[in-house]
């Protein structure tokens, strides 16, 4: 079988182009990032119009998506509404971002902690969790993926633990700077990452069961 890859230039914006691109291929895969997840609004009608069989959307986070995140659910229901078959993968939080969401730096040896720090949250490598969601789109049949969920981790740890972790890799003390949990939750509907911080301090950052 000979592949190939095609870049195309296309405005997010208009279906046109966008179906266009699409036509001959069988499965959308989107990776819009949290700062644009409306633009797979018109990705998923172009790709309803270019006959794709399958759909996976930016998710790659947690099976329930309220707050800051809800858009994500409402691109579930315009694929079901469009019965465009979508498959989600799970991922809770990936590896690299942990410093940004957690807030830690090593060199000044302070870590933010929303709550007591005790809440496990899932973990994965983003290059981990890719190579999985390309693995099974390649080898597993598409009816068997249809509206399906997969979750996936690497394991699950603590605030407290990765502190831990930190502190005996790079031997360096860090302290835990507790962050007010109420103002935090202040922002759970419009700031991704008050979302996020509030989701670890409930214990709530799985992809699947807890």
């Amino acid at each position: 079988m000979k592949r190939s890859d095609h870049l195309h230039g296309v405005n997010y914006e208009d279906k046109t182009p966008l179906k266009a691109a699409l036509v001959g291929s069988e499965v959308v895969v989107s990776s819009i990032n949290s700062q644009h997840h409306a633009a797979q609004f018109v990705i998923a009608r172009a790709a309803k119009a270019a006959s794709i069989q399958l759909f996976v959307p930016t998710e790659f986070g947690f099976r329930d998506e309220d707050g800051a995140n809800n858009t994500k659910q409402k691109v579930r229901d315009l694929l079901t509404q469009l019965e465009l078959p979508f498959a989600l993968f799970h991922s809770g939080l990936w590896t690299e971002n942990l410093p940004f969401l957690l807030g830690y730096n090593v060199d000044e040896g302070v870590m933010n902690v929303a709550g007591e720090g005790d809440a496990k949250l899932s973990i994965l490598a983003r290059a981990d969790f890719s190579r999985f969601v390309v693995h099974v789109l390649v080898t597993a049949p598409k009816s068997s993926l249809e509206w399906a969920r997969l979750s996936v981790e690497t394991g699950r740890v603590s605030p407290k633990e990765i502190a831990a972790y930190l502190e005996k890799k790079s031997g360096k003390k860090l302290q835990l700077k507790a962050v007010d949990y109420e103002e935090t939750k202040k922002g759970y509907d419009t700031n991704p990452v008050a979302y996020i911080q509030t989701r670890i301090a409930d214990g709530s950052c799985m992809p699947g069961t807890r």
